[in-house]
């Protein structure tokens, strides 16, 4: 009894930890899809302004 209370404790656990690693991963994922839009259209929006500038 003692000895499947303690794996059932160990599986709780180790389910816990990955699920916080998956959000972080997740996290980290969108922070970086998100950075990586924004730097995308901070650069189209100055080639615009540098080509209408231009011409």
């Amino acid at each position: 009894m003692d000895v499947g209370g303690k794996a059932m404790k160990m599986y709780l656990t180790y389910i816990c930890l990955v699920s916080l690693l998956t959000i972080l991963l997740l996290a980290i994922s969108n922070m970086y899809v998100a950075f990586s839009v924004y730097g995308m259209m901070a650069t189209y929006g100055f080639n615009l302004t540098g080509g209408l500038e231009n011409e």
